[in-house]
C-alpha cells in the first residue's frame, strides 16, 4: 500500500472523452495526454513498479542503516537538476546506491516506459520488426537493454509485442554495471546480468547468446 501511494497522483482517470493526464517529473509541473489505451499501458506500469518500490522497501527495511540509505538517496536524487552544468547525471557509485534506486524507481519509471514505446513505434513504422510481423508460433526474439538498470525499458518491450506480435516469444535481459539493480529485474520477469558498457567483446557472452534488438538508455 505503501509503494502504492508513491504514485499517487502521477495517473489521472480516463475523462469523459476518453482522455487522461500523467507525469514524467518528479514535481508534476509538466503534464502530458493519453487516450484509453495508453491509461491501460500506465496502469500496467504503475502496477509493476510499485512491486519494485515494495521490494526496495522491504531491503532497506532489513538493513540497520536502511533509514539513513533512503535520505541519502532522495537527497541523490534532489541534486540531479543542479549537475547538468557538469553533464552528467549520477556518478556509478550513486547508480548502484539502494536508496537512489528506490527514487529511481519511483520517478524514473513512467520516463522509460513511455519513451521506449514511442521508440517502439516508430521502428515498426521503419520496417524493424518485418521478421516478427511474420513470425510463426514459438519464434524467439533475444531483446537487451544496454545500461538497462531495474528494466522498465524491457517492460515497453515484453507490452509492446504481446499487443503486435503475440507469436512471439521473447528473452529479455538487462545489463548494467551496477548488481544491485538484480533482484529488481527479477521481479519484473527479466534477466540480468553485470555488464560494463566499455567491454564490447563480452556482450554476447553476457546476453547468452546473439540479440536481436539492443536498447540504449
Amino acid at each position: 500500500a505503501a509503494a502504492q501511494r508513491s504514485f499517487e497522483g502521477v495517473l489521472a482517470p480516463l475523462d469523459r472523452s476518453g482522455r487522461c493526464v500523467y507525469y514524467q517529473d518528479r514535481n508534476r509541473r509538466w503534464p502530458f495526454h493519453a487516450g484509453a489505451e495508453g491509461h491501460a499501458l500506465l496502469t500496467d506500469l504503475l502496477g509493476a513498479a510499485a512491486r519494485l518500490v515494495a521490494l526496495s522497501d522491504a531491503r532497506l527495511r532489513g538493513l540497520a542503516e536502511g533509514s539513513r540509505l533512503r535520505r541519502e538517496g532522495e537527497a541523490i536524487y534532489a541534486r540531479k537538476p543542479n549537475r547538468k552544468a557538469e553533464d552528467v547525471t549520477w556518478s556509478q557509485d550513486e547508480y548502484a546506491h539502494l536508496g537512489l534506486q528506490r527514487e529511481y524507481m519511483r520517478f524514473k519509471s513512467v520516463q522509460r516506459f513511455t519513451e521506449t514505446w514511442a521508440l517502439l513505434e516508430r521502428a515498426r513504422a521503419a520496417g524493424c520488426f518485418r521478421a516478427a510481423e511474420g513470425a510463426e508460433e514459438g519464434a524467439r526474439c533475444r531483446v537487451a537493454s544496454l545500461g538497462g538498470g531495474p528494466g522498465f525499458e524491457l517492460h515497453a518491450v515484453r507490452l509492446f509485442f504481446q499487443r503486435n506480435f503475440p507469436e512471439v516469444t521473447l528473452e529479455l535481459i538487462s545489463l548494467d554495471l551496477a548488481e544491485t539493480w538484480g533482484p529488481y529485474c527479477e521481479a519484473l520477469g527479466v534477466a540480468f546480468a553485470p555488464w560494463d558498457v566499455r567491454d564490447g567483446d563480452g556482450l554476447l557472452a553476457r546476453t547468452g547468446g546473439p540479440v536481436d534488438y539492443a536498447i540504449i538508455s
